[in-house]
C-alpha cells in the first residue's frame, strides 16, 4: 500500500480475486497501454491503475505484471464495510472496474455513496448465480446503482444483468476477453522455444489434466489406469491441481496409488515416471501445448468448469465433464466445431483419450478447429475499451 500515497492523481481501481482475474486485468492494461501509446495528443489521459487481489497466487501474478499504467498492487482480503471504507479513503479511485462475476456489494455500495462510477468488464452471470442475485435483488439495488456500464460476455449474461437490476441502457455485449487473454503461440504443437523446459521424455505422448478440483484427481487417475497399453507405449500424464494448497495432498494420493510420479518443483528429475505433478503457478497455459489432448477440470465435479479457452488456443483437443456453467457458451461452441469432447466419468474419459491418441488425423482436425474457433472470437478487449474510454481521464 505504500506506493499508493505517491499517486499524482486519482487511480482506476481493478480488484481481482485470483490468477484468472489478474490475467484479464493484465490483458486490459496491455490494451489500454497500446491505445494511449498510439493516441497522439491524448497520451496525458492514460490512467493510473491500482490492482488488488485476494489470494496469494493472485498477488504473485499481479506483482509480476509489467505495465507503465500500473501504479500499485495490494491485498484486498474481504468485502467488509470497515475495510472497504478505509481502502476507498486511501485509494480514492476515480473509477472502479470489476471483473467477471465479482459483484462486490460493500464496495459498490460505498462507490455509490461516494459517487465513484463502477464498470463491470467481461461480465458473466451463471444460471446458479442469477437465482441467488434475484433473491437478493432488493439488497442489491443500491450497490448496482453505482454500475454505470456493464460489458457482458453474451446476450444471456446481458439479460440476467438486466433482470437483477442493472438498467438496460447501461448494458452492452462485448464478448469474452479470455479469448484475447490466451495469445496465439508459434509452435503450438509443443515445439515452440517459449515453452517451459519440462522434463518430458523424448517421444512421449502427453495427456494434460489441468485445473483439477478435489475429488476429480481420483477420476482422472482411474481413467489413466485404464490406458495401460498406451502407457506401455510411452504415454504420460501431466496433472495440474487448480489450487497450490492441494499440491501436497495430490502428491500423497499419487503415492497411495503407487504411481511413478515426479513433482515439477523437484530440482533434478532423472527417474522414469508416469505422472508429472505440475506443482507450479503460471505454467499451465503453455503446458497445454505439450499435450496430445487436454482435460479441463472443475467439470467432472459441480464447480462450473475452468478455462476451456487456454488449451483450445494452443490447438489441443479439449475434454471436459458435464459441469461447464462457467464456460457454457465456449463449451457448446467447442462441441459444435468438433474441437471439444464432453465426458461423463473415468470410462468415458479413458475411451476418448484412447481414441484421440490412436487417431492422429482426428486429433489434428480437432486441434485445428479449436485454434480456429478461438481466433474467430478475439476482439472483446478492444470492444470493451471503446466503451470504457469515456469514463477514463
Amino acid at each position: 500500500m505504500s506506493r499508493l500515497a505517491s499517486l499524482s492523481r486519482r487511480p482506476v481501481w481493478i480488484p481481482a480475486v485470483s490468477v484468472g482475474e489478474v490475467i484479464l486485468a493484465r490483458t486490459l492494461l496491455e490494451s489500454l497501454q497500446d491505445f494511449f501509446s498510439n493516441a497522439g495528443d491524448r497520451t496525458d489521459r492514460a490512467p493510473h491503475v491500482v490492482l488488488s487481489s485476494t489470494t496469494p497466487a493472485g498477488r504473485d501474478a499481479a506483482a509480476a505484471i509489467q505495465s507503465p499504467l500500473l501504479e500499485g498492487v495490494f491485498h484486498f482480503p474481504i468485502d467488509w464495510a470497515p475495510i472497504v471504507r478505509r481502502l476507498l479513503g486511501r485509494v480514492n479511485p476515480s473509477l472502479f472496474i470489476a471483473i467477471e462475476t465479482e459483484i462486490w456489494p460493500g464496495l459498490l455500495r460505498q462507490c455509490a455513496q461516494r459517487q465513484v462510477p463502477a464498470i463491470i468488464v467481461n461480465g458473466r452471470i451463471s444460471h446458479r448465480s442469477h437465482g441467488r442475485y434475484r433473491r437478493f435483488r432488493g439488497m442489491l439495488r443500491e450497490p448496482l446503482g453505482a454500475v454505470r456500464l456493464a460489458c457482458m460476455q453474451t446476450a444471456d449474461d446481458a439479460e440476467r444483468a438486466r433482470s437483477i437490476g442493472i438498467p438496460a441502457d447501461r448494458i452492452v455485449v462485448t464478448g469474452n476477453m479470455k479469448f484475447d487473454a490466451a495469445p496465439p503461440r508459434d509452435g503450438a504443437d509443443g515445439s515452440g522455444s517459449a515453452l517451459p523446459a519440462l522434463p518430458i521424455p523424448d517421444g512421449a505422448r502427453v495427456l494434460v489434466a489441468g485445473s483439477t478440483s478435489e475429488g476429480e484427481e481420483e477420476i482422472v487417475l482411474d481413467a489413466f489406469d485404464r490406458l495401460a497399453p498406451r502407457r506401455a507405449e510411452g504415454t504420460i500424464l501431466i496433472l495440474a491441481p487448480r489450487h497450490r494448497e492441494r499440491f501436497d495432498a495430490v502428491a500423497r494420493l499419487l503415492e497411495r496409488r503407487r504411481l511413478r510420479f515426479v513433482r515439477r518443483s523437484s530440482a533434478t528429475i532423472g527417474a522414469p515416471y508416469d505422472v508429472l505433478l505440475l506443482d507450479s503457478i503460471g505454467e499451465l497455459a503453455d503446458v497445454y501445448s505439450r499435450g496430445q489432448a487436454a482435460f479441463v477440470g472443475g467439470s467432472l465435479v459441480p464447480r462450473g468448469g475452468q478455462n476451456l479457452i487456454e488449451p483450445a488456443a494452443r490447438g489441443v483437443p479439449v475434454l471436459f465433464g458435464p459441469h461447464t456453467e462457467n464456460f457454457a457458451a465456449v463449451a457448446q461452441a467447442l462441441l459444435e466445431a468438433g474441437a471439444g469432447f464432453r465426458v461423463s466419468g473415468a470410462d468415458d474419459l479413458a475411451s476418448t483419450w484412447s481414441l484421440l491418441l490412436a487417431d492422429t488425423d482426428r486429433r489434428q482436425r480437432a486441434g485445428n478447429a479449436a485454434r480456429a474457433l478461438i481466433e474467430a472470437h478475439r476482439g472483446a478487449t478492444a470492444r470493451t475499451i471503446r466503451h470504457i474510454l469515456p469514463f477514463i481521464g
